[in-house]
């Protein structure tokens, strides 16, 4: 990241694969990385809490396993919440295939990356996913709004969350949605 300021947490979550033994070579090269270890539970959400509580920072952002953030990101990302002092900073969202080819993207709204919206905007907005909730957040708000660990619903939970801000910015960061059949939300289930 060209931000120096950050803090990464894995979850590891009983993994049964070599992820484990590549995040501890992680840990290593960068005194920044945290690594904890679980007895596998199956709930991001609960991973997400946790993750949270042990984090040192202001602000938040969560990215899973199999997705990935431009460099900028995080840096993009800081400058307009400071700029602007809102709760959330929406990054540009692109839904990427296995091998990098780009099959969509999300800026902005409507492509402006300079707006400034409204909680309520922002929930209407990501109804029928005109905005996405990825980006970066202030910490208090998945403080006081912990992700549902019951599996009800993250979409949900973000809707709650964003309900809960002041104001939503944009920035030009990317985070990399990685789209693959064997992904969590292309399974079905109640």
């Amino acid at each position: 990241q060209t931000y120096a300021n950050w803090e990464l947490l894995c979850m590891d979550d009983g993994s049964t694969d070599n992820s484990l033994l590549q995040l501890k070579e992680f840990v290593e090269q960068d005194r920044r990385i945290h690594m904890y270890t679980y007895e596998h539970t199956g709930s991001h959400s609960a991973m997400v809490n946790k993750a949270i509580n042990l984090s040192k920072g202001e602000y938040v952002t969560t990215i899973d396993a199999d997705d990935y953030i431009s460099c900028d990101y995080l840096e993009l990302a800081i400058k307009r919440l400071l700029d602007t002092n809102a709760d959330l900073c929406i990054s540009s969202m692109y839904r990427v295939g296995t091998n990098g080819e780009i099959l969509s993207t999300l800026e902005g709204v409507n492509g402006d990356t300079d707006l400034e919206i409204t909680a309520h905007d922002a929930v209407v907005y990501s109804l029928d996913w005109s905005i996405s909730a990825l980006g970066v957040w202030k910490k208090r708000i998945f403080i006081d709004i912990p992700a549902d660990e019951s599996g009800y619903s993250i979409e949900y939970t973000s809707r709650q969350r964003l309900f809960s801000c002041n104001k939503v910015v944009f920035s030009t960061g990317i985070y990399n949605y990685v789209q693959h059949n064997q992904a969590i939300t292309k399974r079905l289930g109640p």
